[in-house]
């Protein structure tokens, strides 16, 4: 056997070489608010940029500012509930008041997505919308069959509202401002479509 001693060699660092350190990829977080006020019938949407792994409810703090001492906010026991089809989709579920200051808190770190990447500390202000921001309507139908049912499209013929005609008329209630076309469905198989 024979033994052959090599000496190492090692680089000179240049003066403007800086050690590597490796960049933490954070996951970034949308939600269903716009300007960041929250339509009074929604659940709030997180949605994540990655599929997320397990994660506990104790990660979320939910506080409502109290309506009689602005200082004041108290927590707010609220339903957390992932999304059946999407894992990058969760909802936090509560029976909003209307024109609630609300402040979500979500801890550094507390989410993880299926890459390993964790989420930021993040904190969101928002608020509720008023009543007076919807409207309400009715409509009079006197002469539809019990099995029909109204729906109120977009300019795209998407339907954003339904209701089922009920003693010749039907009501629609906190409906967003905006034009809508109105179409009466008569539901022959009675199954609440349009087919």
């Amino acid at each position: 056997i024979s033994v052959v001693y090599k000496k190492r060699v090692t680089k000179k660092k240049r003066a403007n070489d800086q050690p590597i350190i490796a960049k933490t990829n954070f996951i970034s977080m949308k939600m269903n608010l716009d300007n960041n006020r929250l339509e009074i019938y929604d659940d709030l949407m997180l949605n994540f940029s990655e599929p997320i792994v397990g994660f506990s409810k104790e990660a979320f703090t939910l506080t409502m500012q109290d309506s009689q001492v602005d200082s004041i906010w108290n927590k707010v026991n609220f339903q957390l509930e992932a999304d059946t089809i999407n894992s990058s989709v969760y909802y936090i579920a509560y029976d909003w008041e209307e024109n609630a200051s609300l402040k979500l808190s979500i801890d550094s770190a507390a989410i993880h997505s299926i890459y390993g990447n964790p989420c930021k500390k993040t904190e969101v202000d928002f608020s509720i919308k008023r009543f007076e921001e919807y409207a309400n309507f009715y409509l009079k139908v006197p002469d539809a069959p019990r099995n029909s049912f109204v729906e109120l499209l977009d300019s795209n013929d998407k339907p954003l509202y339904k209701e089922f005609i009920q003693n010749g008329q039907v009501s629609f209630e906190l409906v967003k401002p905006g034009t809508y076309f109105a179409r009466i469905i008569i539901d022959e198989d009675w199954n609440g479509e349009w087919t």
